[in-house]
């Protein structure tokens, strides 16, 4: 299994259904999603990826997922380039959490750039760039104590917000 990093800016493209999708990602339900993956073809069924937020504060990771499909043309995400028949390379996955930032705090660029994980360029250009194991590896441990805050400020429970599904305690 590898790890890639996908991005969104909210500044050129508006996500209408953000805060349904992360409801139903909190309650467990695994919604589906669809992303611009760049120009990166390797990524496979099975893969990891986690989405940050760049452009507009709050700025950081706001979610994680499995990646369903792999690599696939489709309309461009962009409005214009869309109705110019412009294709855009993507992947599907489900979501396993995704925090709406209008709500939560994502996990921010401030703590994406401390110790190892400082080695990793967090505000690439495009989706789809692959985030070394090492990385990756405290990235996962990072996230799973991000999500276990909820939006009071109080951490839950293990068994109810979990980062990873069987991740060791």
């Amino acid at each position: 299994m590898k790890t890639y990093l996908m991005t969104w800016n909210p500044l050129r493209w508006q996500w209408d259904d953000l805060a349904i999708t992360s409801a139903k990602s909190l309650a467990g339900k695994a919604p589906l999603a669809t992303w611009s993956c760049g120009n990166t073809k390797s990524i496979l069924p099975g893969d990891r990826f986690f989405l940050v937020r760049l452009a507009k504060e709050p700025k950081g990771i706001i979610g994680s997922g499995w990646v369903t499909d792999a690599p696939h043309f489709r309309l461009h995400w962009d409005a214009d380039k869309a109705a110019a028949g412009v294709p855009s390379l993507g992947v599907k996955g489900e979501w396993e959490r995704l925090i709406d930032p209008d709500i939560d705090s994502p996990l921010g660029l401030k703590q994406l750039r401390t110790g190892r994980l400082s080695d990793f360029n967090w505000t690439p250009q495009s989706s789809g760039t692959r985030i070394p194991e090492d990385i990756a590896t405290d990235l996962e441990e990072l996230w799973a104590a991000h999500v276990g805050m909820t939006s009071l400020g109080t951490v839950a429970p293990d068994s109810e917000l979990a980062a990873m599904e069987g991740m060791e305690k």
